[in-house]
């Protein structure tokens, strides 16, 4: 029973982490293209 609930824990660290680096990737993407927006528009 340790071993699956360790093997969850890791898959539920995994998709957290995962998630996270999607979120900050997006925001990164997101303000880049606003920048390069802006920068095409002066």
């Amino acid at each position: 029973m340790r071993g699956v609930a360790g093997t969850g824990w890791r898959w539920w660290s995994f998709h957290l982490f995962a998630h996270t680096i999607d979120s900050v990737i997006k925001r990164c993407t997101n303000s880049y293209w606003v920048f390069r927006k802006r920068d095409c528009a002066n």
